[in-house]
């Protein structure tokens, strides 16, 4: 009796893990990958006509607990925004009309890197920021977004550009806060990553069923024998 217990006890814990972890590595909406997966993009360059002083920190969005509340609610919205949703045209029809420009289908259209940037000498609402980064999904680049005021906005200025060898992205913006980078998924990119990680979702998925109908097994062998007895 003890060890049919255990046995239950064992399988239904199993069937409770693998469901979490298939949770964990659910559809991610419009992003490649879960964003917390990427390392944060690095500032080249940055800025201001407006002030002398500039210290520019780019946050990621797996570090969003470093930022100030503020901030770090900022980037929080600017995650379920896109998590949110299948197209990202839905959220910036500017991203439809760069899509048609390079012959980009709008379901290709994915953010690689959710990222704050934030000015640590102060003073970045009322500025104009000249900023230059690398970042490791620029190979693919579409385009860039900012979410300013509860909505995400198409940066029009934004260039890739190649310099000694590396990939910078180069572009201006009023005030600082939380950015995306958008990639064609269609471009070379490993089944893996554009399918937001549907392969391992498939296998987990696959163990759960497995576990649950032994466990469904058992436990009717376990009532026929009661009865039995």
């Amino acid at each position: 009796m003890k060890t049919m217990k255990k046995i239950l006890m064992f399988l239904l814990l199993t069937v409770v893990a693998v469901s979490m972890s298939i949770s964990a590595f659910a559809d991610t909406g419009a992003f490649v990958q879960s964003p917390s997966a990427n390392m944060a993009p690095e500032i080249v360059s940055g800025d201001s006509e407006d002030k002398d002083d500039v210290k520019l920190v780019i946050t990621s969005y797996a570090d969003r607990g470093d930022l100030p509340e503020e901030a770090r609610e900022a980037i929080e919205k600017a995650y379920v925004k896109i998590s949110g949703i299948k197209n990202l045209t839905s959220l910036c029809g500017a991203l439809k009309e760069v899509a048609a420009k390079k012959n980009i289908p709008t379901t290709n259209l994915e953010v690689s890197d959710l990222f704050d940037i934030s000015d640590a000498a102060g003073g970045s609402d009322d500025c104009t920021y000249d900023i230059v980064l690398t970042a490791e999904t620029l190979e693919n680049f579409v385009g860039l977004l900012h979410f300013t005021d509860g909505k995400w906005e198409l940066i029009d200025n934004a260039v890739v550009e190649e310099i000694d060898g590396e990939l910078h992205l180069k572009f201006s913006t009023d005030g600082l806060s939380p950015f995306a980078i958008v990639v064609d998924t269609g471009a070379d990119l490993p089944v893996e990553d554009t399918k937001g990680n549907s392969i391992l979702t498939g296998v987990l998925a696959i163990v759960a069923i497995a576990e649950a109908a032994a466990l469904i097994t058992i436990l009717i062998k376990f009532i026929l024998s009661k009865k039995t007895a």
